[in-house]
């Protein structure tokens, strides 16, 4: 698996400790002092990380979260002096509610087993939370238990006291092309906020500052015009405009990231025609993202976060796309290509696919008169399309390899030139471990008969038989050569007699 592009850098960091799995923040950093206030905590699994799966039940995953308020902490150090809010999971498969005797704690839980692919963020709200009086900064503690890990970190958040102020944060700190990013703001004090940045010039929108008491909220969705950062200036301004405060923001317009595109088995491994393989993606800021395999179908649109793996058959994926089955492939491709702001990002799964195995063309059945019934050839698997039989005064069997490489075999009284063992069976069931196998062929100089390496004496070797051991594999074989050098196997399966 290869990748074009490095992993995007981190969001500014607003979570001081460390060792925790996820990115956490919340919003908004700055707050007022008295005032009514939803907060949001998102929790976000790194862009380079890897996929997380959330285990639900009484052992299961958790994130708590530490609401500083009485008894704990009060005064400048405590974010409420009372509990009155909801916790409420905005992010489908995780739920979130205050802990049973703990109303200080929040249990943010999966609702089943839940993957959280890399980029993928958990948003919790609280609201309304009735903001302490007493200025000053304040630290929401973090507890992450998933899997058999246990770490800690905590959110730092300042109460301002009232007055002309702004605060402003995004829904997303990175997007990709034509990604929707929505400005969220809260001021106090003035009566407009002016933003300066979105049009990428010098320009400037107002928004009329609305609401019944502060902080008053406002927001704005849009998406980047183009590829790189993007700095928004909020300034929010009394009716003379005699006074502001102002705030920045910075958004990263990029080009798509593939941080993860794995098969089991691993690309590069040696399978066999039949052999199933699953292949798993992530993928972030990319508009389209598109798949295309070996069958022939091209470019295929699959989502950039699948909710399961995707189960192909290389050998089939390979006979799918080849032009005539002479012409099969012994290596497939799957390319998965991210586009949106250039460069696209690109990556490549490969495998090879190992030959068929021939085991006999032969007939099945011999009657008492020694009529030979039941033309038939076996091949592993059998379910290889890569094989053609023609039927004629001549009969023949062809075997396409992965690769292109051919194997064709003979059956027919008037060839007298092909190796043809004609029929290989057993005369009765086993017994003792031993078994009786009998044989006819043509056009043979040499016969050798496994296991064991037996070369059957030349007055037997067009018709014959012998009893050998049933070998731990069950599988007996003859290898016949012909004068011109050319030779034809044929192996049967025998299973040991039970006891």
């Amino acid at each position: 698996m290869s990748t074009d592009h490095a992993a995007p850098k981190s969001a500014p960091a607003t979570v001081s400790g460390g060792a925790t799995k996820l990115e956490y923040a919340v919003a908004p950093l700055q707050v007022v002092a008295g005032s009514e206030q939803t907060l949001t905590l998102t929790a976000t699994n790194p862009a380079s990380g890897s996929r997380i799966t959330f285990v639900p039940g009484p052992q299961g995953d958790e994130i708590v979260l530490n609401i500083p308020a009485p008894p704990a902490k009060t005064g400048a150090a405590a974010l409420t002096d009372k509990v009155t809010y909801t916790a409420k999971s905005q992010s489908d498969g995780f739920i979130a509610g205050v802990q049973p005797g703990e109303v200080n704690s929040i249990a943010i839980l999966p609702l089943g087993q839940t993957i959280l692919a890399p980029g993928q963020t958990i948003e919790i709200t609280l609201s309304p939370v009735q903001i302490s009086a007493v200025p000053g900064p304040v630290s929401l503690g973090i507890t992450e238990y998933i899997g058999s890990d246990e770490a800690s970190t905590t959110l730092d958040l300042t109460k301002n006291q009232m007055g002309l102020q702004i605060t402003a944060w995004l829904s997303k700190q990175i997007a990709g092309k034509d990604e929707v990013v929505t400005l969220y703001w809260e001021s106090a004090g003035g009566t407009v906020v002016d933003i300066a940045g979105l049009d990428g010039g010098d320009g400037t929108r107002s928004f009329p500052v609305q609401g019944a008491t502060p902080p008053y909220p406002g927001q704005l969705s849009f998406a980047p015009g183009g590829a790189g950062s993007m700095v928004l200036t909020l300034t929010v301004r009394t009716g003379d405009g005699q006074k502001t405060a102002s705030t920045s923001v910075t958004l990263t317009a990029r080009a798509p990231y593939l941080p993860r595109f794995a098969a089991t088995p691993a690309s590069g491994a040696t399978l066999r025609v039949d052999d199933k393989v699953t292949l798993d993606w992530s993928v972030l800021y990319a508009r389209a993202v598109v798949l295309t395999t070996p069958s022939g179908a091209g470019p295929q649109l699959v989502p950039a976060q699948p909710l399961r793996q995707m189960q192909r058959v290389p050998g089939d994926d390979a006979q799918h796309g080849a032009a005539a089955i002479s012409d099969i492939p012994g290596r497939v491709e799957y390319i998965l290509t991210a586009t949106g702001y250039p460069p696209q990002s690109q990556a490549r799964i490969s495998f090879s696919l190992a030959p068929v195995t021939f085991l006999y063309f032969k007939y099945l059945q011999r009657d008492a008169t020694g009529k030979l019934l039941l033309l038939s050839f076996g091949i592993d698997p059998m379910s290889w399309g890569g094989q053609r039989l023609i039927l004629g005064d001549i009969n023949s069997f062809t075997l396409y390899q992965p690769g292109g490489a051919s194997e064709t075999y003979y059956i027919g009284a008037s060839d007298m030139t092909h190796p043809q063992i004609l029929y290989f069976n057993t005369t009765a069931a086993p017994a003792g471990g031993t078994v009786t196998v009998a044989w006819q062929t043509a056009n043979l100089t040499k016969l050798v008969l496994d296991p064991g390496g037996t070369e059957i004496p030349a007055a037997e070797i067009a018709n014959g038989s012998r009893q050998v051991q049933v070998p731990a594999d069950n599988q007996v074989k003859l290898t016949g050569t012909a004068a011109n050098g050319q030779t034809v196997p044929s192996t049967l399966f025998v299973q040991a007699a039970t006891s």
